[in-house]
């Protein structure tokens, strides 16, 4: 085994996509539930608003840019789920035919 072997550069590669996933789950789940920033202008009065009472909550709710924020943590949350099922079951089959080959029998 050395550092050359394919397989374990493509671990390496892995982890290091992993770590950036990390890296950006940790901001989306902090921001899915929030109102993306938008420009607001400068209160430059002190007149009062004669319009009536504003209730952000249902622009919030429905902005297309946390929907799709949420979408994404939605994906990314069923596709770890996957993966770590998949390199579960990986890991426990290398490690099982590694024992075979060193002697262990197959009556566990």
């Amino acid at each position: 085994m050395t550092a050359q072997d394919p397989i374990l550069a493509e671990i390496s590669a892995v982890d290091r996509e992993l770590d950036r996933l990390w890296e950006a789950l940790t901001d989306a789940l902090k921001y899915q539930w929030e109102a993306p920033p938008v420009p607001r202008p400068a209160n430059d009065t002190s007149e009062r608003s004669k319009g009536p009472v504003s209730d952000p909550t249902p622009q919030i709710a429905l902005d297309g840019r946390r929907l799709a924020l949420r979408a994404t943590v939605l994906e990314a949350e069923r596709a770890v789920a996957r993966i770590r099922a998949v390199v579960s079951e990986l890991a426990d089959r290398v490690e099982g035919s590694v024992a075979r080959w060193e002697g262990a029998s197959d009556d566990k």
